[in-house]
């Protein structure tokens, strides 16, 4: 599941007009209380519950506050609106069956903007909204099915204990990391005060449809007043001040900032009156204006990595701007068909990766701004190991795997066969700069070991429901991404294979599904690592797909700024900027 996140009160900066794009400005550049951030697509909307782009989370991690979360600087597991990590205990019900139990206070300083306190009132409230069948939230709907219960300590509305259903180690974390909203914002009739959460939990589907109240505050909830206008508002610290449709979004820091008194909880730093996201979508001018000082921070992961480089050797640019490659918590690898009959061989999958020339991938398209990748896992996630030895490029090794495994060039045409039948896979790409480059060499060196690789170009959607979950395909280009811990059941255990799964590659190994199971349920964190470590050496050992590189992200931040550059989505951290 995904992770879930969060005026110009100087308007003598007015609004101009960029002819090269007739882009409208909401900045002062010279301005140090203020830092302009290009957005490359608008978001739909500014709603925790209901978002569709990471776009629209860049701008929310400012405005909504969860109870705990992943530090940006020590990418450790830290409390955000909680006064400390809560107390979990694991538990037996009456029933025999497994619960958690987690123990939470807010912080006494955090408020709403009208004042008003921070409530376990609240997070049940987010909790109810989850559950309506009229709000569409698949996600939170999944996370909040193993939210049994909610108890509020009758002496502190502060304080208060969640039950959960089984052992499942995501649970919690989903539960700590979720967005909470106001209930007094969003619910201002209070329709949803007379029901509890666990009545909302019990009750069906239609049941829930046809009762009147219920549908109107789904309806409402989802509605641009709540996603798009002034009526949005989290726990964070900064607030929605102006959003101009195609132009910009201005984010404003709130007055009398509670989360002041807390300067070692990055997240709830606010050291800029105003953060603006510029609304650019075409690179080029995102560059421009970059050139011309009008933008402070901007990713470049989606330009091809040699302008990038570019960048840094204009010595104008270098003079204004400093330069970024945090890593980023994205792995491409090649997935590969282990139910077609072929690849079902392993020597075949071996000298598939042995026939692909990772580092000149990366020298090539990235231009050395990414490593290579072993496994599932990488740099900065919990439970990665770095022991392992992606496959080295080797095409003479490919072709003695090949002979090892009954495969020869019979016919003297280049190509070997098996059994009557040559070695001929199809390889589907989106026709992507990134995809062509990967396909085409490794079709260059696959043929050289006797391998013939069919480039079929089709359009990512597509090529997924035609071809790759129902397992008419060969190869084809995925990425994995995930911070934190990361649940890799759904890409490798043997019950995802099939319709409904997202074991597309057809693995199946017993060792495999027993390791997943692990890093699942265990309640020890030793076991759970020791378990990331054996399921990626199982997975390398199997070749069951072949891992390629993760790239690194591509930052340019203005030098009027000393910034905080994370692993962690997106990458910086406007709200902890401080003036060089």
């Amino acid at each position: 599941m995904p992770m879930l996140t969060r005026c110009l009160l100087a308007l003598s900066a007015v609004f101009i007009v960029l002819s090269a794009c007739q882009t409208e400005k909401a900045t002062d550049h010279t301005s140090l209380d203020q830092v302009v951030v290009r957005l490359q697509k608008e978001p739909q909307r500014l709603n925790p519950l209901l978002y569709l782009l990471p776009e629209a989370s860049m701008v929310m991690e400012h405005m909504y506050l969860s109870l705990c979360d992943y530090d940006p600087i020590s990418g450790e597991w830290v409390p955000v609106l909680a006064t400390e990590m809560p107390v979990i205990r694991t538990e037996v019900n009456v029933d025999g069956d497994t619960e958690k139990v987690i123990e939470i206070e807010i912080l006494p300083e955090a408020i709403w903007v009208d004042g008003s306190p921070v409530t376990a009132l609240d997070f049940v409230f987010t909790m109810k909204l989850t559950r309506l069948t009229g709000i569409n939230a698949p996600a939170w709907k999944q996370l909040t099915q193993e939210l049994k219960s909610i108890d509020i300590d009758e002496s502190n509305p502060k304080k208060f204990t969640v039950t959960t259903i089984g052992d499942y180690f995501l649970t919690v974390d989903g539960l700590l990391t979720a967005e909470i909203v106001p209930s007094y914002i969003y619910d201002q009739e209070g329709k949803l005060a007379d029901y509890t959460y666990e009545q909302l939990y019990n009750m069906d589907d239609d049941a829930m449809d046809a009762d009147s109240t219920l549908t109107d505050v789904a309806r409402e909830f989802s509605s641009a007043k709540y996603s798009r206008e002034s009526i949005i508002e989290g726990a964070g610290p900064y607030m929605l001040k102006q959003w101009e449709p195609g132009q910009f979004i201005v984010l404003e820091r709130k007055e009398n900032w509670w989360g002041d008194q807390f300067p070692d909880r990055t997240l709830l730093a606010a050291n800029p009156d105003r953060i603006i996201y510029q609304i650019i979508s075409d690179a080029t001018v995102a560059i421009t204006q970059l050139k011309s000082g009008e933008i402070d921070v901007i990713s470049l992961a989606r330009v091809p990595s040699q302008s990038y480089l570019d960048l840094q050797q204009d010595s104008s640019i270098a003079a204004q701007y400093s330069f970024h490659t945090p890593q980023l918590p994205r792995i491409y690898y090649l997935l590969l068909n282990n139910q077609d009959p072929r690849l079902a061989d392993l020597n075949v999958r071996k000298a598939l990766a042995h026939s692909m020339d990772v580092d000149r991938i990366i020298n090539q398209q990235e231009k050395g701004l990414g490593y290579k990748i072993a496994g599932p896992l990488g740099p900065g996630q919990l439970g990665y190991i770095n022991s392992i030895a992606s496959p080295d490029y080797d095409v003479d090794l490919a072709r003695e795997l090949l002979v090892d495994g009954g495969w020869k060039d019979i016919d003297g045409d280049g190509i070997v066969e098996k059994d009557g039948q040559e070695l001929n896979l199809r390889f589907f790409i989106t026709g992507s700069p990134l995809s062509t480059v990967i396909s085409t060499l490794l079709k260059e060196s696959a043929l050289e070991a006797g391998i013939n690789v069919e480039l079929i170009t089709k359009p990512g959607a597509a090529s997924r429901q035609e071809n790759v979950i129902p397992g008419d395909f060969e190869i084809t280009a995925q990425v994995i991404t995930g911070e934190g811990r990361t649940d890799l059941y759904q890409y490798f255990h043997s019950d995802q294979i099939g319709v409904g799964g997202r074991n597309w590659a057809g693995y199946s190994d017993e060792a495999v599904d027993e390791l997943l199971e692990t890093i699942q349920y265990t309640d020890d964190e030793e076991e759970r690592t020791t378990a990331y470590h054996a399921l990626q050496r199982e997975i390398a050992e199997d070749q069951a797909v072949i891992f390629l590189y993760a790239p690194l992200e591509k930052l340019v931040v203005s030098k009027k700024f000393q910034p905080v550059i994370s692993s962690k989505r997106p990458g910086f951290f406007v709200n902890a900027f401080k003036p060089s």
